[in-house]
């Protein structure tokens, strides 16, 4: 058994919408990998937190966090900013976990009907 998170970006309506990308993001692993990864992201959450006084358990927002906007603006410099940025990624490369993204661009289906949320979700789960 696998055990999946999903994140979606940009809005799924279709035809009308307000962002002609929809992407729809998944990590899954193994149920039997999920409680060292977890533990793995505790650890290294503690870690930020006596290193950089990151908060523990707030969500973290990748875009916001590198263009400085709220929660984070103000506190860290950029180069701060980017030494964190760099110890999230080289934490997903030792999590034993998989990633999928989905991108439908919504301009470029033409004028069909189009589920837009429910092919994004198809596609995932055909690749997991």
């Amino acid at each position: 058994m696998y055990i999946s998170y999903y994140d979606e970006s940009g809005d799924d309506g279709y035809p009308r919408f307000s962002s002609t990308i929809f992407c729809l993001s998944s990590i899954y692993m193994h149920y039997s990998n999920w409680k060292d990864n977890y533990e793995n992201i505790v650890e290294f959450r503690r870690q930020l937190k006596l290193d950089f006084n990151f908060p523990i358990k707030q969500e973290f927002h990748c875009r916001q966090f590198i263009m400085d906007k709220n929660p984070y603006h103000g506190i860290y410099s950029p180069q701060i900013r980017k030494e964190i940025y760099d110890l999230f990624i080289n934490l997903i490369v030792i999590l034993d976990l998989e990633i999928i993204n989905v991108v439908i661009d919504k301009s470029k289906i033409g004028h069909r009907p189009y589920d837009v949320l429910e092919k994004a979700f198809t596609y995932s789960i055909q690749r997991i």
